[in-house]
């Protein structure tokens, strides 16, 4: 009778091992593109003491948690009324294994940037979660300090590379002998902004196509507030 006893205890201890294994993790990219707290969802993690408001977008990629694990969706929820929609499959997710900083995980994404509203030029405030039963982590600033903002800037519609030239020489035509430094800035901008999309990242979990450039924000290790270090 013991024996059957404490068959049962070890069967039950596997079971929920088992069911807390098989948990779903989930991966989740927020933006605030108004950059206006009074607009957009509010998210919080009561566990990590962090709270944001003016959520207008979330893109999540969730994985299973086999090893190694594997994408199981990815989706983007908008904020309405200040809930977060059900969502819809949007833009690509690919996992890299060893491949990030000492020797960590890779969950690379790329979606558009209409997907999260963004269709002017200007700065997007971005915030940065990681969420299972088990363990829970969020990155809300950046490695100075403040805010994580990326800027984003779109080409004029239908100018290239001639249209530039055309354009920076009017700007040299009309300035005459006038140019000043404002005005040479915008011209070298207007030059950027022509060639900066030629910039070609593949979404393959690899990362040897960012060493270019550099995080914007780092997430300490040993921060999150339960075990695992998929969350971190």
């Amino acid at each position: 009778m013991k024996f059957v006893k404490a068959a049962l205890l070890i069967l039950a201890g596997m079971l929920v091992l088992s069911d807390a294994n098989a948990q779903n993790r989930q991966y989740h990219i927020y933006s605030d593109t108004d950059n206006n707290p009074s607009t957009g969802c509010d998210v919080n993690w009561p566990s990590l003491g962090g709270s944001v408001s003016g959520v207008d977008a979330r893109y999540t990629v969730t994985t299973d948690s086999q090893l190694p694990p594997n994408i199981i969706d990815n989706q983007i929820h908008q904020c309405q009324g200040g809930i977060f929609g059900s969502g819809q499959t949007a833009g690509q997710a690919a996992l890299g294994l060893n491949g990030g900083f000492n020797g960590s995980d890779v969950v690379e994404v790329g979606f558009n940037t209409s997907h999260l509203g963004i269709n002017t030029s200007g700065n997007v405030l971005f915030y940065f979660a990681t969420e299972s039963t088990a363990a829970s982590d969020v990155v809300l600033t950046g490695n100075n300090g403040g805010p994580i903002f990326l800027g984003f800037a779109f080409p004029v519609p239908a100018l290239g590379l001639l249209g530039l030239v055309m354009m920076a020489g009017l700007i040299l035509w009309v300035s005459r002998k006038q140019l000043n430094n404002r005005l040479k800035s915008s011209m070298i901008m207007l030059m950027v902004v022509g060639t900066a999309w030629a910039m070609n990242i593949i979404v393959d979990g690899q990362t040897s196509d960012w060493n270019a450039a550099s995080p914007v924000a780092n997430d300490p290790i040993g921060d999150t507030d339960g075990t695992g270090s998929y969350a971190d």
